[in-house]
């Protein structure tokens, strides 16, 4: 008979914010999240492993995994906005036609970075999946450097690593999405053809990802890929 036992404890605190306005002819949500999250178990792991949810290093000791899972971050910053733009009700109707009527919707998000463990990528780990830390995490913010590297050493062979889980902070997310909309009526207003412009990332904002942070590992302590950049689309339908 195989017998499975686990223990384990989480907490999640946040400070939420919200500020609206709802009026013409502009509408605007503003919110913002400060947060921490901590945790014995689950969702732990170094970026260059496969897994984010590793197993404890010492099953006898489940305390020593205490610390930020992979899906913490601090503050969380979010905006949406609807415009709309002047009907140009005074003007002739192919002014109020062409230009008149639009609606400007966009959404701001901004997130700091994600809590990631350091891992260990060497042929002889031993017990250790987490290297020793020789000083607390200090970021360099270079694309091939994010974070001092130096700080973080294998430990011997037979030891088990003293290094914290979620010690070391990916980068964070920023990115602006917005859209404009029209209603182009015809048919004695019985039908209408609707157009969307929309652009993902607008400022094309590079947000940076795969942080390496095993120790040993080829591309250690860089960043090796990064988020879409803008896009563009376009769209419309006719609705009758």
């Amino acid at each position: 008979m195989n017998n499975q036992y686990q223990e384990g404890s989480a907490n999640y605190n946040s400070l939420q914010s919200s500020l609206s306005w709802r009026g013409h002819p502009l509408q605007l949500t503003v919110a913002y999240t400060y947060s921490k999250t901590l945790g014995t178990v689950g969702a732990h792991g170094a970026q260059s492993n496969t897994a984010q949810s590793a197993q404890a290093q010492n099953p006898r000791d489940f305390h020593l995994e205490y610390g930020p899972p992979s899906y913490d971050f601090t503050n969380d910053i979010s905006a949406t906005w609807i415009y709309e733009l002047p009907k140009l009700r005074g003007s002739n109707w192919a002014m109020r036609g062409v230009l008149g009527n639009w609606s400007f919707a966009g959404l701001f998000l901004h997130q700091s970075g994600f809590a990631l463990s350091p891992g260990l990528s060497v042929g002889t780990s031993g017990l250790a999946t987490r290297p020793n830390q020789t000083a607390s995490f200090k970021k360099i913010g270079k694309v091939q450097e994010w974070f001092d590297t130096s700080r973080y050493a294998q430990p011997g062979y037979g030891f088990f690593g003293d290094a914290s889980n979620g010690s070391i902070r990916s980068p964070g997310y920023t990115a602006a999405n917005v859209s404009l909309n029209k209603a182009f009526p015809f048919a004695n207003d019985r039908a209408q053809f609707q157009f969307s412009a929309e652009a993902f990332n607008v400022a094309n904002h590079t947000n940076f990802v795969g942080l390496d942070t095993g120790v040993g590992s080829g591309s250690y302590g860089q960043l090796t890929s990064a988020g879409d950049p803008r896009i563009l689309e376009f769209s419309g339908k006719i609705k009758f």
